[in-house]
Order: C-alpha cells, then structure tokens, then sequence
C-alpha cells in the first residue's frame, strides 16, 4: 500500500536530477556567471524539498487511513459477535415476543457505530499535523451491516392471527391483525401484507374458518402469484365450524409481498372464536 508515494519520490528525484543537468549545461553554455548558477540551482533544491514534504504527507496520510480501516473492521467484526450472542440469550430468554426486541437491536447497533467514532479519535490523536478523520456517511452502512447480520443469525419467522370474527370479501387480503411473532419486523396487521426482509427458502402457512352455513376459497400469494388454495365449507353442517388450512414452501427475494386472500365464497365472515383462531405463518428454512 505504500509502494507508490515512494515510487512516485523515485521518479521524482530522477526527473530533477536530468533537470538539473540540462539546465546546468544551458548555463554553462550561455556563460553565466557562478553567482546566476547558484541562485537557479538553489531555486531547483527549495523545489524539490517541497515535494519532498508533500510525498512525505501523503505517505503519512495514507499510513494513518490504513491504521484506521483496519481498526474498524476489528471493532465491528468483535462487536457483530457480541450482538449475535446476546441475540441467542435472548432468544432463549424468549424476549423476542416482547415490543422492546427491536428497540434493544436498535440500541444495540448505534451503540456499534459510537464505538467505532470514539476509537477513530483516540487513535487520530496521535497524529501531528494530520486532521482527525471522521466520516459519518459510514453509520447508515454499519447499521445495515449489523442488522443483516442479525436477522440471519437469529433466522426470521413470524406468526400472526385474527382475534375476532370479520367481514372480508371476495378479492380482499386477509388482515390478520394480532402479532405474536415477527423476527424481522416483515408484517404490517394494517393490510395484512408480509414483506420478506431477507432472500431465501420459507415455509407459509395459513389457516381460515368460514362461519356455519357458509363457505370460502382462501388463497396464498406470493409476490403477485398464486401458490395454494384451501377451501372451508361449513355450509353442509350448520352447527359445525370447518376449518382450513394450507402450507406452501417457496424461494422468495428480500422485498417479496406475501399475503393471503379470499378468493370466493358464499357470505363473508371469517370466523375466530374462543377455541378457533385463523393464523398467518411463516419461517426462513434456509438462506
């Protein structure tokens, strides 16, 4: 890495150095007297300590970025291992159903991106003559870094279902509206869309009660396509709830909509109950 400021200060000393004696054979030849020689000479050797000191600069500078990008990667690959560990202790603390998970990786990735800008400091402050660097475009790509890691440590899952009974109608997405798991923070209970935050292979399963004497055709779709039906008929059994339900496994990109849909049917009612609750799963079975 430090090669070309001392290959450039090479080259630099050879081209003075053809410089010096063209110009000494035109003084030479001109008959000028020794005091004009001198002068120009010492012009030529005040310019070449100039650019003496800016390679020296620039092979300091380059010297101290190299110290501070390996510095960061050090930090962030320790503290990308300390975050995976408290994931896995949370984990089994079962702390990833509580609202406060995503606040603590939050916290926890800031966290990362102080630590690095304090250690940038310290380790500018010995520099003399240098600016300290500070670049904090770098923060946004940090946090993006940690939280992917994160998700993949941790795989992404969730798990959502409808608390009470609701009218849907043909053509409408199911909203199931009540989050028991959501690694990822993929579902919005607002439209009843999951958007997959990492590519991968998942399992989807749902699962849809029609209320007595009617009877639905659900369908799951997966970023614009259908992928499986299922059908809940309890219109032969007045008194009986015939439940559905569907699993589907599927290669789906970060970004993906998957949700489920009422396709037809005859009524409306999505049935949930004291002992019947439809539900809206899934989980990341591999990268």
């Amino acid at each position: 890495m430090y090669l070309a400021p001392k290959c450039a200060y090479s080259i630099s000393l050879v081209v003075m150095l053809r410089l010096f004696l063209f110009i000494s054979g035109i003084l030479f030849a001109n008959g000028s007297s020794f005091e004009e020689r001198l002068k120009i000479l010492e012009i030529i050797v005040d310019k070449q300590q100039v650019e003496m000191d800016l390679l020296k600069q620039a092979n300091i500078e380059l010297k101290q970025e190299n110290l501070e990008l390996n510095h960061d990667n050090t930090e962030l690959k320790s503290r990308v291992k300390e975050l995976e560990v408290d994931v896995s202790r949370l984990k089994g603390e079962g702390m990833h159903n509580n609202p406060s998970y995503e606040s603590y990786i939050n916290a926890a990735m800031h966290e990362t991106v102080d630590s690095i800008n304090k250690s940038r400091k310290l380790e500018t402050s010995d520099w003399h003559g240098t600016p300290n660097v500070q670049n904090d475009q770098n923060s946004d790509v940090i946090a993006s870094l940690s939280k992917r890691e994160l998700l993949q440590s941790g795989r992404v899952a969730f798990h959502i279902y409808l608390s009470s009974s609701k009218c849907f109608n043909d053509h409408q997405v199911i909203e199931y509206d009540t989050e028991v798991l959501d690694i990822g923070n993929g579902y919005n209970e607002h439209d009843g869309i999951y958007i997959v935050p990492e590519s991968g292979i998942y399992v989807f399963t749902w699962s849809f009660v029609a209320d007595t004497a009617e009877y639905a055709v659900t369908e799951i779709v997966v970023n614009g396509a259908t992928q499986g039906w299922t059908i809940s008929d309890g219109s032969s059994q007045r008194l009986l709830y015939n439940p559905s339900s569907g699993l589907v496994l599927a290669r789906v990109n970060a970004g993906d909509h998957v949700f489920i849909r009422r396709v037809e049917g005859r009524g409306c009612t999505a049935y949930s109950g004291k002992n019947i609750q439809p539900t809206f799963s899934g989980w990341q079975l591999s990268p």
